[in-house]
């Protein structure tokens, strides 16, 4: 079982205040770290995640270099999130 924790914090490398976005491990007894990367390719604003036939997915509302709202799905590689290429109609 994997739990996901949305932060407001610093971190260690990225001393700004930001939205993260941790996974853990639990095992039913503790949870130990999986994910500690909190960043992804862009800032982000809410996410939820999204399973399916073809796998779980990250979707995550992200803010574009213009200020704009977009959304970005991603998916666990082994070690982190590869972000997938789709396109939103408006």
């Amino acid at each position: 079982e994997d739990v996901a924790v949305g932060v407001y914090k610093k971190a260690l490398f990225h001393p700004v205040m930001a939205k993260r976005l941790f996974i853990y491990n639990w095992d039913g007894k503790r949870l130990y770290p999986k994910w500690l990367g909190s960043r992804l390719s862009r800032p982000f604003t809410d996410f939820v995640f999204s399973g399916g036939p073809s796998g779980c997915r990250l979707i995550a509302t992200q803010l574009t270099r213009d200020g704009d709202s977009e959304p970005r799905a991603y998916t666990w590689n082994g070690f982190g999130f590869t972000s997938q290429s789709w396109e939103v109609h408006r």
